[in-house]
């Protein structure tokens, strides 16, 4: 899949940077998870905090009201007669009322609140009147009561003749705290009995199925919860001492995740941009290495073509441009060898144009020397033998029988002088043309060797393609007919000449066994290597194809420039 060096450069940017990014997911999640439970604790200590105020709230006016509750003119109060005891909230600021009522719940002294407290107060003495005249004068347990935005505590102690009641402040302020904190107090069932902020509207709810599922096996202890309003929250949370109440305070989880998702967000956008420029320089690199290593295979096609002799530009990377100057050097050395190459393989084309021609010219001329002087011989040798056996006569029987032998031997002879003479050069061939010479070739071979030939030649006997590419094609045939009989095992041979328009075309198959081609490209196959010799020099093209089983065609291209080139 990496097969560019670009790709790679890619490749090494992600590795680098998909672990980059899984760190920074990882300490995204370790970093909500400290802060979550840092916000837990945090909301378990303002608990704790809140409590202890809200327990010191309860213990020192309960005290002061059992102190009170022994004072005989408080024990037998009457309207109108209130024991100067009822001006002791003039004394303590946090104290905004102290009733006073009969067993019937009819209000019998009151002290007098500050301005400041009056408003607070009289939303308050209704509902106490109202709790003491419920209750019929048996114990009663602590109020909390919203005011306008603020909680006001209400302590209760009994007398033989009626119930003192206690106002004062509960602070339940969450502006110090962290944004969205909530403070909620629960009674013993579970009942919501103060809330901050959002005062009113708590008031009652059950609370068993969220908040108290996080305190059910604990004094104390911190969760993440869904509060009552279905925000999800860091609770810390403790039991209010002499009490069946608990305190919750609850700081938004989203405001923990908000602080780390900021942090995190910078960092992720600074790691996409310093993989972005590191990803643009990955890819300035692999261009600036690219470009020479496309120069140098684009000059390494080039150096293909013969005679090429171009340099690659030796720049880029130190690594690169070594390599072109390295290849630049091949080039030139490459460059000088092909020249000698080309000048050694002219020097050898022209050595075997010349041995070709020498030889073509050495078989004629002993092919007319064994003709003319030879035959001439043997045939004078016959006439003279026929005539001394005609003056002999009569011979006697012996003598018959060896003037027999003596014939024959001496047909035999010529007709081998004969036949050596036409194999070295036909004089057909150069009597009567190509068509000629390829048929009694052929009715030669036939009778020789048994195979049946068929020929299928054109119809004007006297074609001629010029005296040296007749000879190159007679002698391709020849071979061909020769390779035929010694290796093929073939039991038909089929020759085909087609004159077409821009070329002449030769085919000579055969049934055998066909030639594998491994032969065609082994060095000690002399027959095809002769062949396509002699057709590379008429500037004709040679095909060789061997189909196991089924026989081998060879195939003649002599074009009609050639052909003509080689008339004139």
């Amino acid at each position: 899949m990496l097969q560019t060096i670009r790709a790679r450069l890619v490749a090494l940017v992600l590795a680098v940077a998909l672990p980059l990014f899984g760190v920074l997911v990882w300490v995204f999640w370790a970093e909500i998870a400290r802060v979550h439970n840092s916000a837990r604790d945090l909301a378990l200590r303002i608990a704790i905090s809140i409590a202890s105020d809200v327990r010191d709230a309860n213990q020192r006016p309960r005290s002061l009201l059992q102190q009170m509750a022994q004072r005989p003119k408080i024990q037998h109060a009457v309207r109108g007669d209130c024991d100067s005891y009822f001006g002791i909230v003039d004394f303590y600021p946090q104290y905004l009322n102290l009733l006073q009522f009969d067993p019937a719940g009819n209000l019998v002294c009151s002290s007098t609140p500050a301005a400041a407290d009056a408003r607070y107060s009289a939303i308050a003495d209704p509902l106490i009147q109202a709790r003491v005249r419920q209750t019929h004068g048996r114990n009663i347990d602590t109020m909390v009561i919203p005011a306008k935005g603020k909680w006001i505590l209400v302590l209760f102690q009994p007398l033989g003749n009626g119930q003192l009641a206690l106002e004062e402040y509960l602070d339940l302020d969450v502006r110090p705290y962290p944004t969205g904190t909530v403070v909620t107090v629960v009674d013993g069932h579970g009942k919501v009995i103060a809330r901050s902020p959002e005062i009113a509207n708590w008031l009652g709810r059950d609370v068993r199925n969220n908040l108290g599922t996080i305190s059910q096996h604990g004094h104390q202890g911190s969760a993440e919860a869904r509060g009552i309003d279905g925000v999800p929250r860091q609770y810390g949370y403790t039991r209010i001492n002499h009490s069946d109440w608990i305190l919750y305070v609850g700081i938004p989880a989203g405001i923990a995740r908000s602080q780390v998702r900021s942090l995190v967000i910078r960092g992720i956008s600074a790691g996409i941009i310093i993989c972005f420029v590191v990803l643009l320089f990955a890819l300035q690199l692999a261009t600036t290495i690219n470009r020479p290593l496309h120069a140098l295979a684009r000059t390494a096609q080039r150096v293909a073509v013969e005679g090429y002799s171009g340099n690659v530009p030796a720049d880029g990377p130190r690594e690169v441009a070594v390599v072109g100057q390295a290849f630049n050097r091949m080039i030139a050395s490459r460059s000088d060898a092909e020249r000698a190459l080309v000048d050694s393989r002219a020097q050898l084309e022209a050595l075997s144009k010349k041995l070709l021609e020498v030889s073509e010219e050495e078989r004629s001329r002993i092919a007319r020397e064994i003709h003319d002087e030879l035959g001439q011989l043997l045939t004078a040798l016959n006439m003279d033998i026929g005539g001394l056996l005609r003056s002999a006569e009569p011979l006697k029987p012996e003598q018959k029988m060896m003037a027999l032998r003596i014939r024959h031997a001496l047909s035999e002879t010529l007709s081998s002088v004969q036949r050596i003479a036409s194999e070295l050069r036909p004089a057909a061939l150069d009597d009567f043309g190509l068509i000629a010479a390829v048929e009694s070739e052929v009715r030669t071979f036939e009778e020789r060797t048994g195979i049946e030939c068929e020929l299928s030649l054109p119809e004007d006997d006297t074609l001629s393609l010029g005296p040296d590419v007749d000879a190159a094609i007679y002698r391709i045939v020849q071979e061909a007919m020769t390779n035929v009989a010694r290796h093929s095992d073939a039991s038909r041979l089929e020759i085909r000449v087609r004159q077409q328009p821009d070329e002449t075309l030769v085919e000579i198959r055969d049934d055998g066994k066909g030639i594998p081609a491994s032969k065609l490209s082994d060095r000690n196959s002399l027959g095809v290597a002769g062949m396509r010799e002699r057709a590379r020099r008429i500037g004709a093209t040679l095909e060789v194809e061997g189909i196991v089983g089924h026989g081998t065609i060879v195939s003649v291209r002599i074009p009609v420039k050639t052909a003509q080139t080689a008339r004139s």
